[in-house]
């Protein structure tokens, strides 16, 4: 494995025993960190006009099917009648419509909350 650059990933854990005194200040400032995150980051009330909320799983199914038809796409020979049709497999699998879908939820955030 020459020249090939591997990256080392770690994971440690600490438990530690604060004192009451350290306890109490630990909770005040998570307390803040929480109410200061939940002001800067509303809930978004992304519901259609029926009022249902929309699922976003359909788009973790298609990115799965994007990435498997673009991985076998790369596995065939150029010019091949196989890498025609993996190039097809790979034009019908495209998730542009959703990425759409998605701008337009962050266009209605980036927009702040709507007058009711």
């Amino acid at each position: 494995m020459c020249g090939v650059a591997q990256i080392v990933r770690r994971a440690y854990r600490y438990r530690f025993y604060p004192t009451p005194e350290q306890a109490s200040e630990l909770a005040r400032t998570f307390g803040c960190v929480r109410v200061g995150y939940k002001k800067a980051r509303p809930i978004p009330d992304l519901t259609d006009q029926d009022g249902r909320v929309t699922n976003p799983g359909h788009e973790r199914a298609g990115r799965r099917r994007m990435g498997k038809a673009q991985r076998s796409l790369a596995r065939k020979a150029a010019g091949s009648a196989n890498r025609a049709r993996a190039r097809l497999k790979v034009a019908r699998a495209r998730i542009a419509d959703r990425r759409r879908d998605v701008n337009a939820a962050k266009n209605v955030l980036a927009a702040g909350p709507a007058e009711r």
